[in-house]
């Protein structure tokens, strides 16, 4: 559900002049990704779900959510998606200023494992380490998502925990809105 397009796209995008068609048209670009890999993703669900219905029978999990829980999920597991898209254009938008952004998609997705619960999950961090990631929106990408669907967090914690989401992705959005303004002054069209 978190696949998003990726800085690398960004590179791609520019070094080819695919960006310089997307200006052009009526919609945003962002707009544009958005709708795609939303759309992409309803597809994927449905592709998964039996997949997913064979490994519950084989493996049999103790998973008891209940209804509030499966309906944070549903919401948080979007309000994710958005997240991530807005930080990793964010990222890409480098790219108006440079060439490569490799580097720094790197150092940024390694933050991102550690400090979101994708790679090791919250509760088995240092104190240290929750206590930033609290402040950082790698948490609401992954770790929330799955806390709301396993059925560990308080109603309060939920409502909270989305409340969460819509302030990152107000903060997302704003920022996406000032560096593209800058970045689509700074661009000159290449390749295409």
């Amino acid at each position: 559900m978190n696949i998003v397009f990726t800085p690398y796209g960004w590179e791609w995008r520019i070094k080819r002049g695919d960006l310089s068609a997307s200006l052009l048209r009526p919609i945003h670009p962002l707009h544009q990704d958005l709708a795609y890999f939303g759309g992409w993703k309803l597809v994927v669900i449905v592709l998964w779900l039996p997949i997913a219905a064979i490994l519950a029978f084989i493996f049999q999990p103790t998973l008891n959510p209940t209804p509030l829980e499966i309906g944070v999920f549903a919401v948080a597991i979007w309000g994710a998606y958005l997240i991530r898209s807005m930080f990793l254009w964010l990222l890409g938008m480098i790219t108006f200023w440079t060439t490569r952004v490799s580097a720094l998609y790197e150092l940024y997705f390694a933050v991102e494992l550690l400090l979101s619960g994708r790679l090791v999950p919250m509760s088995l961090l240092p104190p240290w380490a929750r206590d930033l990631a609290m402040f950082m929106p790698f948490q609401w990408t992954f770790g929330f998502p799955i806390e709301a669907l396993v059925g560990t967090l308080s109603t309060t914690e939920l409502l909270t925990g989305l409340a969460i989401q819509v302030l990152w992705i107000l903060i997302g959005l704003g920022l996406v809105q000032l560096v593209w303004r800058a970045g689509v002054r700074r661009y000159g069209a290449v390749g295409g």
